[in-house]
């Protein structure tokens, strides 16, 4: 795989953040509040954070797993992008929407959006990809997703159909994974 691919897999795990984002600023602008500036970084930080311990963890792994470590990585990534697609569709709004309104919650959000990002990151490292890279491009498509999900969120107010961007972002990945997976094997 290129730095391209990898930076482009970092990028589009973040699009599940535009339904949370979309949907929290839906919330506060319904109860007359307004979105606090932390929230996008808080976001995005973290969960570029959390790619990086992926990497870093996954680059260990690499060479336990020795030559299994390619096919392991896409494999993951195939899983986790499965499990993006399956939780946009199953995405319930009225047990997901939260109200962002401390520092708490913001880092609690991040954190709980991140595990996908940790995930494929987990599964970048082992696959030998770059170590930063990635990890940029998540932070800055991330800290986008979430400005532009508050801003269209603030003025559309809830729209079901938007929970649907998370889907495209676990089809995107899957294809990525089973891909060079088949490449690998071929």
């Amino acid at each position: 795989m290129s730095e391209i691919e990898f930076a482009v897999i970092g990028a589009v795990i973040a699009f599940d953040v535009l339904t949370t984002s979309w949907y929290a600023a839906a919330l506060h602008k319904k109860l007359a509040m307004k979105m606090q500036a932390f929230t996008a970084l808080f976001l995005a930080s973290g969960r570029a954070m959390l790619m990086l311990g992926g990497i870093l963890l996954g680059m260990l792994m690499q060479h336990t797993l020795g030559q299994y470590s390619f096919p392991s990585a896409m494999s993951l990534l195939v899983i986790v992008g499965i499990k993006s697609a399956l939780d946009s569709i199953n995405y319930n709004v009225d047990e997901k929407v939260i109200l962002i309104d401390n520092i708490t919650t913001a880092l609690l959000l991040s954190a709980a959006g991140g595990i996908g990002a940790f995930l494929t990151g987990l599964a970048i490292g082992t696959a030998g990809g770059p170590l930063l890279l990635p990890v940029f491009s998540a932070f800055f498509a991330t800290l986008f997703l979430v400005i532009a999900g508050v801003k269209a969120g603030e003025h559309y107010g809830f729209k079901p159909s938007i929970k649907y961007a998370g889907l495209l972002s676990g089809i995107v990945v899957v294809c990525f994974g089973v891909i060079h997976l088949v490449l690998h094997i071929i």
